[in-house]
């Protein structure tokens, strides 16, 4: 039957479309939990993951100052150089700068404690066996007096405060130039109080050694123990403070007067110089001292 054109166009314009939400539900992306399983996936990692403990928190590392200062005590105070050589007294330093040594490597916080102590001396002498070994030459003796200046200046600044005491041999092998770092690096030891320096070499290379001036541009006022031979005896013009004198070597061809009348200007604060002046039987002997018989100006 065919309606007419109107009534169709009315029949058309009185349907409804109703669009019914779709059955299949929509995918959520690969790797994407809801909010639940967020929390409960959370709640089980915090209880499998242990609780973190600071690193070096048990045991020795831990001990407070106090307790470290107790191991200290087993380790025997080293005497102050004298004019005399004593083998046994460079072996117990080397085994207590071993120990030491050794645990300062264990942590972090034993290396803080202990490093002070093993840099409060810069020594290298005769008959001393170092750190790495080897055999003794003047070279390796050298080397070794610049390796320990390098550490405390170079390496780690920090720890030239700590040093308090030079003892040391300085051989043939570029002995100026080793001299010349030592006269620098003492004066960046703010606590460097006593210094013993002897000067070894063969008599063929006597000529080629010129130590007298290269203390003479620094200043040493921290100073107040030398103990050198006598062709450094210029350092005593760089340390106005000092107040003991050592000799090493003999040093009758000046005499006692003379050698006193020239030290007393650099140091008017000398109180007991020892000057080998002659030697009996391997002992050095010497003369008392009058501060007041030599003034100062």
């Amino acid at each position: 039957m065919n309606f007419p054109k109107r009534v169709k166009a009315q029949a058309l314009s009185n349907q409804v479309h109703v669009s019914w939400p779709s059955s299949s539900k929509k995918k959520r992306p690969t790797g994407q939990k809801d909010g639940k399983a967020l929390a409960k996936s959370d709640s089980n990692q915090q209880e499998v993951q242990p609780a973190a403990v600071p690193l070096n928190a048990k045991g020795i590392a831990a001990f407070p100052d106090e307790l470290l200062l107790e191991i200290m005590h087993y380790f025997p105070d080293i005497p102050l150089p004298t004019i005399e050589w004593k083998p046994f007294d460079a072996d117990a330093h080397i085994e207590r700068r071993e120990a030491l040594f050794s645990l300062s490597q264990s942590c972090s916080n034993l290396r803080r404690f202990f490093r002070p102590y093993i840099w409060n001396r810069i020594e290298v002498v005769s008959g001393m066996r170092f750190l790495r070994g080897g055999r003794k030459s003047d070279r390796t003796i050298n080397v070794e007096i610049l390796r320990q200046l390098e550490v405390v200046t170079i390496r780690d600044p920090r720890l030239a405060q700590y040093v308090e005491v030079i003892n040391v041999d300085v051989r043939d092998y570029s002995g100026n130039t080793v001299l010349a770092e030592l006269a620098r690096c003492m004066g960046e030891f703010p606590n460097l109080h006593t210094v013993k320096i002897q000067v070894l070499h063969g008599p063929k290379s006597e000529s080629r050694w010129s130590p007298k001036d290269v203390f003479n541009k620094y200043s040493y006022p921290q100073i107040i123990s030398v103990i050198i031979p006598r062709r450094l005896f210029s350092l005593l013009r760089s340390c106005p403070r000092v107040r003991t004198v050592d000799w090493t070597a003999n040093t009758s061809s000046l005499g006692y007067n003379s050698l006193v009348s020239i030290m007393a200007p650099w140091c008017p604060h000398l109180q007991n110089p020892e000057l080998a002046l002659g030697r009996h039987r391997g002992r050095a002997t010497g003369h008392s001292f009058n501060p007041t018989a030599y003034p100062s100006t």
